[in-house]
């Protein structure tokens, strides 16, 4: 469940989450989408944790706060219209 990325996904129609792990703050940024998107955070027991979202005019990143999250496991869910990513990272 590790990984060392710590850059931009390229692929149109994406999103990146990075760091993994991460520690208080955790970076959504997409690839060739525009307009609104939602995102919602859960725990492996499908707790959610928060959820937001934001529109997206130029592959602008969505930084969130993760202070208050409990370590372990996240999923990080993002949707725009029918479409939806989800990526695994680790709060430590």
């Amino acid at each position: 469940l590790y990984s060392e990325v710590e850059e931009e996904s390229t692929v149109a129609g994406d999103v990146a989450v990075f760091p993994n792990p991460f520690q208080e703050t955790l970076t959504l940024v997409p690839a060739g989408l525009r307009g609104n998107v939602q995102w919602q955070a859960y725990t492996v027991q499908g707790q959610l944790l928060e959820q937001g979202q934001w529109s997206i005019s130029s592959n602008e990143r969505c930084e969130l706060e993760t202070v208050d999250w409990p370590k372990g496991i996240v999923v990080v869910v993002v949707h725009q219209g029918s479409q939806s990513w989800t990526r695994w990272v680790v709060h430590e």
